[in-house]
């Protein structure tokens, strides 16, 4: 283990000393190490630093220590003759008498024999006697006065006279007439209990007597049965009583209420025995109360809405009187305060056959819309209108409801609840608008789930029902006064698809003209509501006599001239044609705009005009003054049947109407 050993490719196997730690074999050394070649160790010591062992080393088993018998030295000095045994330094004890009587003999094992003076060495065991040692062998004993304890519990005050120990007798009186003193040597005071009758001192308490050792009572009973006193008790003068004024209390009649304590007495306010019914006779007993017995006479139940009053069984009852105004189309109360009431019924109450109320009138049953179901067809004076949520809506988009010649404010009724309504077309219109500008399908969606006065069937209008809301003498916007503060000048959606499928058609209230934009634009949305549900279709609009050059309107009750003349100067033509137009007896005249808008048929292309008609797609001139410029007027582009304002120098087409 000493060597290191390598092999060299020239000199071959190499054995190099090292100095590594290493292990010689002999358990008497430590430390080994290589040192030249060879494993050397330092010698092992073995002292274990005990003087009653013999300490050596052994090859094989190390360092061994066996107990000797040697003579030694402990370091007490409190022992003598100090020897080894089984390997611990032991000595015996020497002795410190003195053979004086008056030290307290001892020893220290550092110094050796002390010798302290003896207070206890010369006692008798007498607390009566000062006990003292004297020159050192001889005790004296003398008489003192000290307290002391004689040994006797029945003794008080022990006080050493003459060299004994004396005490005064102990008084067990306890002040306790309830027990029976005496005194025990050994234990002292003795107390036993007794039976008798006694006086606890208390005027609080009656027929007292010794129990358990304690003298108590009963407790007197102060009450004297009023309600209206406090009763109480002094140990020392015993009941007494006091007026508890104030507090509530019974007289124990059941004619008075409110009862109270007063100057000891409880006194009670008189009961009202008045129920205010004229029709009992109202008394009171003392044991039942209140009693009310029923009487017979006239009366007054303060009803307006009864006549005849009179007493029966206790209640005043009258005849009911009639409320019935005879309108089918009120709701007949009557207020016991204000008398008959006459409410309206709401729009669309049927009152008779094909009858409705409408503003509180009953007439014809004017409704124009239905709304159906999916893979429904319309009525053929219908146009189709798809809404979002793929139910049809079937509208006339003309006006079915007639031709107003005045302005929309004479039709127009704020509800005051939000909500305007139309008396000529009977339509439900919101009054303000969606407020921000929505694509169609989100506009349409809007409607439908708008919740107005607790309203739900809302939808987007057809071109024909907003158009009556355009005032078109106005403008910026071109609306009836309902609406004015609520509506942007800019276009609103319509329910109506244009027959290009791609786009929807708008009312613009700036100006008031129509146009057409695609569902992904923005616009407003106004909401409308029919408030019938039964749909009344009109039949054909059209007459079937056109032999005399014009076709009559069924709904508007118009005349038209079949067919139109094109590029006529509006200054210096258009009205004076219609005015000297002789066809079949005369009376012909330039259409307003809300009469020539009521011709175009938006379910067809180019023209927009019903086929009982002839002409062009022209633009057609009306007779009514563009509100923004006094040198434009309206007119309709059948093409696309489009509204819009054309100077009046320019030239355009004409279609009389009477």
């Amino acid at each position: 283990a000493c060597t290191t050993d390598v092999c060299d490719a020239t000199q071959g196997c190499l054995n190099v000393d090292n100095t590594s730690n290493c292990n010689d074999g002999n358990a008497c050394t430590t430390g080994d190490v290589c040192k030249t070649g060879v494993c050397k160790g330092s010698a092992l010591n073995c002292d274990d630093g005990i003087p009653c062992t013999d300490d050596s080393c052994v090859v094989g088993k190390g360092c061994v220590h066996p107990f000797n018998s040697n003579g030694c030295n402990d370091g007490n000095l409190c022992t003598t003759g100090d020897t080894c045994s089984s390997g611990a330094c032991l000595g015996t004890n020497i002795s410190c008498d003195d053979q004086n009587l008056c030290t307290d003999d001892s020893c220290d094992p550092t110094s050796g024999c002390v010798y302290v003076p003896s207070v206890t060495a010369c006692s008798d065991g007498n607390a009566c006697t000062t006990d003292n040692c004297t020159n050192g062998n001889t005790c004296t004993w003398t008489e003192n006065i000290a307290p002391c304890n004689d040994g006797n519990a029945c003794t008080t005050a022990d006080t050493c006279s003459h060299k004994v120990c004396v005490g005064a007798q102990l008084n067990c009186d306890d002040k306790n007439p309830c027990t029976s003193d005496a005194c025990d040597p050994t234990t002292g005071c003795v107390y036993s209990f007794i039976s008798a009758v006694c006086d606890d001192g208390n005027k609080c308490t009656a027929s007292d007597t010794c129990i358990g050792g304690v003298c108590a009572g009963n407790t007197v009973n102060c009450s004297d049965g009023n309600a209206c006193t406090t009763d109480a008790c002094v140990k020392a003068t015993g009941c007494y009583t006091t007026n508890a004024d104030g507090i509530p209390c019974s007289d124990g009649s059941a004619c008075t209420s409110a009862d109270t304590c007063a100057a000891g007495t409880c006194i009670g306010t008189p009961l009202n025995c008045d129920d205010g019914n004229v029709c009992t006779s109202d008394s009171c007993d003392n044991i039942t109360g209140c009693a009310h017995g029923n009487v017979n006479a006239a009366c007054n139940d303060s009803s307006v809405c009864t006549t005849g009053d009179f007493c029966v069984g206790g209640a005043c009852t009258g005849n009911p009187i009639s409320c019935d105004d005879g309108n089918p189309c009120s709701v007949d109360t009557c207020d016991p305060v204000g008398g008959c009431k006459h409410t309206v019924s709401p729009n669309g109450t049927s009152c008779g056959t094909n009858l409705a109320c409408f503003l509180g009138s009953c007439g014809p049953f004017p409704t124009y819309v239905l709304t159906i179901t999916k893979n429904q067809s319309c009525p053929t004076t219908h146009p189709l209108v798809t809404l979002a949520d793929g139910s049809k809506l079937c509208a006339p988009d003309y006006p079915a409801w007639g031709i107003r010649q005045a302005s929309p404010n004479t039709y127009l009724v704020d509800s005051g609840d939000g909500t305007v309504t139309d008396k000529n077309t009977y339509l439900t219109w919101q009054k303000a608008d969606s407020g921000a500008a929505k694509t169609y399908t989100n506009a349409t969606l809007y409607c439908q789930n708008l919740n107005l006065n607790g309203l739900t069937d809302w939808r987007l209008p057809t071109v024909a029902e907003l158009l009556t809301l355009r005032d078109q003498t106005a403008f910026n916007p071109a609306i009836g006064t309902p609406f004015l503060s609520g509506t942007a000048a800019s276009g609103y959606w319509t329910a109506v698809q244009n027959i290009d499928f791609a786009n929807y058609w708008l009312v613009d209230f700036k100006e008031g003209q129509t146009s057409v934009d695609l569902p992904s634009a923005a616009y407003r949305a106004r909401c409308v509501r029919s408030p019938f549900t039964t749909p009344n279709v009109p039949g054909a609009r059209w007459g079937t006599d056109t032999s005399k050059g014009w076709v009559l309107d069924n709904v508007t009750g118009r005349n038209w001239q079949l067919a139109g003349q094109s590029n006529i100067n509006y200054l210096t033509g258009a009205t004076a044609l219609c005015a000297g137009l002789a066809l079949d007896g005369g009376g012909w005249r330039l259409p307003g705009i809300l009469e020539l808008e009521s011709l175009v048929d938006r379910r067809l292309a180019a023209p927009t005009l019903p086929a009982v008609f002839t002409g062009t797609s022209d633009s057609f001139f009306t007779s009514d003054v563009f509100a923004n410029s006094p040198s434009k007027f309206w007119s309709v582009r059948f093409a696309d049947g489009v509204t819009l304002a054309l100077y009046n120098s320019s030239n355009a087409s004409v279609r009389c109407v009477r």
